[in-house]
């Protein structure tokens, strides 16, 4: 998962006689990010970042072609975003998101369906708190002395990094049942909690919801007024190997839990 660097020697030191800050090994990623699916190779250093702050936000997609009222019941995508304690560099924090490889063939399923397999993808980035590009973000509880590499390790041991995209309508979805279930897992070792702490938009539109679970069951508008929250159901995806687990709090499709909050946030 990460690159072998060779130990330093007794390090440079100053005129003052301190030891200098030694400079971290550069991060060389492409405009899709490190693709951990993949196997690409993150320096270690970077894994041993430790979490400050921890996100989940529902970014805005395409519109193109779209006529206003369908601009305005786009489904978001939902990624992780961590800022760190102390920064990488210029790199102050990074993203963790699930996204669909265009490079790869769709394939079907038993079902009909056809699905487009995804890679786990992270991100480094210069900024912290709310990304621009995102319609909501909300900020939820992390363990003190978090590390990024923590929460990557344990994702892929319990290979949610092989999953695949669901293809309704020629756009594909799943995004959020990624997220709740690598939610599940890492609140199930206390790295994270579900609590809402802070959400952005911070005034208006209000946020409906306390739970981070009933937060990944709806949409918010990319359009005016942006940020909106509607009920959506989560979509279901398919993981290859990992065994989804569907609890009460979960708006999946099909749920009473779904209807409920479609109900009351319509």
């Amino acid at each position: 998962m990460s690159s072998k660097h060779s130990k330093r020697d007794g390090g440079h030191h100053s005129k003052s006689g301190k030891a200098a800050t030694p400079t971290p090994p550069p991060l060389i990623f492409g405009p899709d990010s490190y693709n951990l699916t993949e196997g690409d190779q993150i320096p270690q250093p970077f894994f041993e970042k430790v979490i400050h702050r921890a996100y989940i936000e529902f970014f805005s997609v395409s519109t193109e072609g779209m006529t206003l009222n369908e601009a305005s019941r786009v489904k978001n995508h939902a990624i992780w975003k961590f800022d760190f304690t102390t920064p990488y560099g210029d790199y102050r924090g990074a993203r963790l998101s699930m996204d669909v490889n265009f490079d790869i063939a769709s394939s079907p399923s038993e079902s009909g369906a056809s699905f487009k397999p995804g890679g786990m993808m992270v991100k480094p980035v210069m900024y912290t708190e709310r990304s621009t590009s995102s319609a909501r973000t909300i900020e939820i509880p992390c363990a003190t002395g978090l590390l990024l590499g923590y929460v990557t390790f344990h994702l892929m041991n319990n290979r949610l990094h092989e999953f695949s995209f669901v293809n309704i309508n020629d756009r594909y979805y799943g995004c959020r049942d990624w997220m709740t279930q690598s939610l599940l897992l890492l609140g199930q070792v206390n790295y994270t909690g579900s609590a809402i702490i802070r959400a952005w938009p911070q005034d208006n539109p209000p946020m409906p919801a306390n739970d981070a679970y009933e937060a990944l069951g709806m949409r918010y508008r990319v359009v005016p007024p942006r940020g909106e929250a509607h009920g959506c159901p989560i979509d279901l995806g398919h993981f290859l190997e990992y065994n989804r687990v569907i609890m009460d709090c979960m708006p999946y499709q099909g749920t009473v839990k779904a209807a409920a909050l479609c109900e009351r946030v319509p």
